[in-house]
C-alpha cells in the first residue's frame, strides 16, 4: 500500500508538471503551417488543422462558431464538434484567400485560372455550406493581390487590391505589378476600380463603411497610409510620410489605426503602432520585432505576434501588454485573425525555413 501511495503521488506530480513543460516548450511544429484558435485571455489553445501542404486565411463566420481556412479548397472547423468539413467543389477553385461574410453564410474568394500565356484573375462568392459558387469579377492578367479581399460591414460590397500592370513571367499567381483599390459589389453588379496613380496594398474597410484604409506608395513620392471614401473620393494621406506599412486595421470607433511596418521613429525592425485616423500626429510605437497585427473588432485591444514566439495583446497605447502563447522562438506566425466578438483570435504558425 505504501508503494502504491508513493507511486499514485509520483502520477501526480507528473501529471501536474505535463502543462508546465509544454507552456516552456510550446507546441510542436513543422514546416508545414498549422492553424491554431486562442482565446483573448489565452486559454483555449487548439490546433485545428492537420496534415501537410500550405495553410492560410483562417476567417471567422458570423457568430464566431465556425472557421473557414485555406487547405486544399476550403475547409471549415466547427468549435462545438471539433471537425473539419471542405466546402463542396471550393478545390477547384484554388482558392488563394478567403473571406467570410460579416452577414452572411458566405465567402469571398480570391483565385486564379488560366495557362502561363492568358493567366486569369478572378474574385468570386461561395455558399459556406454547399460550395455554390458566383463569379463576380474576372480579368486577363493574374490574380488580385497584396492584400486579402475585405467585406464592408453591411455584407453588400467586396474591396481588394487588383493588379494594374503585369509582369510575372507567366505565372497566374504573381502580383507583380502595381495595384489599383477596387470594390465589387457581391451581386456582381460591376466593379469600380479607383485610379489613384500609385500603388495600393492592404484595403480595408472603415468601421462605418464611408471609408477604405490602405498603404500606399504614390508617383514620385513616400509610401505611408491613405483613405480615402467607399466611392473613390477625398483622397487623403493619414499621419505623415513612412517607409512601409502593412496589417493597416480601424479601432473599432474608427478614430484611429493600427499598422506593422516601419516608420522614421526610431524602431530598428518590423514593429507595430498607432496613429490618429486623420492626417494630423505622428505615428506611435507600440511594441518593436513586431510579426503581424490586427485591432480588436470590440474594444481596445490590438493582438500582434512577434519575432521569439509570441502572441501577445495590448492597449493602443502600448500599456498593459501580456502574453497569450508561447511557441518555440523559430516559430513563423501569418495570418493573425480576431472573431467579430473578440473572443478568439485564429492564426497560422510553422517551423522557420532554415536561410539558405
Amino acid at each position: 500500500m505504501k508503494k502504491l501511495g508513493i507511486a499514485a503521488l509520483a502520477l501526480l506530480a507528473l501529471s501536474a508538471l505535463v502543462p508546465l513543460l509544454r507552456a516552456a516548450t510550446g507546441p510542436r511544429l513543422g514546416f508545414d503551417p498549422q492553424v491554431f484558435i486562442l482565446d483573448s485571455d489565452g486559454s483555449g489553445l487548439k490546433q485545428v488543422s492537420r496534415g501537410g501542404g500550405w495553410k492560410s486565411h483562417p476567417t471567422w463566420s458570423p457568430k464566431g462558431d465556425r472557421l473557414a481556412f485555406v487547405h486544399q479548397g476550403i475547409r471549415v472547423f466547427a468549435i462545438a464538434t471539433g471537425r473539419v468539413r471542405r466546402i463542396p467543389h471550393s478545390r477547384r477553385t484554388g482558392a488563394g484567400s478567403v473571406a467570410w461574410s460579416p452577414r452572411r453564410e458566405e465567402l469571398v474568394a480570391v483565385f486564379g485560372t488560366g495557362t502561363e500565356d492568358r493567366p486569369r484573375g478572378h474574385v468570386a462568392t461561395l455558399d459556406a455550406r454547399s460550395g455554390r459558387l458566383r463569379r463576380l469579377v474576372s480579368w486577363m492578367g493574374g490574380t488580385a493581390g497584396k492584400g486579402d479581399p475585405a467585406w464592408s460591414p453591411d455584407g453588400n460590397n467586396i474591396v481588394y487590391a487588383r493588379e494594374r500592370a503585369r509582369n510575372s513571367g507567366g505565372d497566374p499567381y504573381c502580383i507583380c505589378g502595381p495595384t489599383n483599390v477596387a470594390v465589387v459589389s457581391r451581386n456582381g453588379n460591376g466593379e469600380r476600380i479607383f485610379e489613384l496613380h500609385g500603388d495600393e496594398y492592404y484595403p480595408q474597410w472603415s468601421p462605418n463603411g464611408r471609408w477604405l484604409l490602405f498603404g500606399r506608395r504614390p508617383q514620385r513620392e513616400s509610401f505611408g497610409l491613405w483613405k480615402v471614401t467607399s466611392q473613390g473620393r477625398r483622397l487623403q494621406r493619414v499621419g505623415p510620410p513612412i517607409v512601409y506599412a502593412r496589417d493597416p486595421f480601424w479601432s473599432h470607433d474608427g478614430a484611429r489605426v493600427s499598422f506593422t511596418g516601419h516608420s522614421d521613429t526610431g524602431a530598428r525592425d518590423q514593429a507595430l503602432f498607432t496613429l490618429n485616423a486623420n492626417s494630423s500626429g505622428v505615428p506611435r510605437l507600440i511594441a518593436e520585432h513586431v510579426g503581424n497585427s490586427a485591432w480588436s473588432p470590440v474594444g481596445d485591444l490590438i493582438a500582434f505576434t512577434d519575432f521569439e514566439g509570441h502572441v501577445r495583446v495590448t492597449a493602443p497605447d502600448g500599456s498593459a501588454q501580456r502574453t497569450l502563447a508561447t511557441f518555440p522562438p523559430d516559430t513563423e506566425f501569418r495570418y493573425l485573425s480576431w472573431s467579430r466578438d473578440g473572443r478568439r483570435l485564429a492564426f497560422t504558425a510553422e517551423k522557420e525555413r532554415p536561410s539558405d
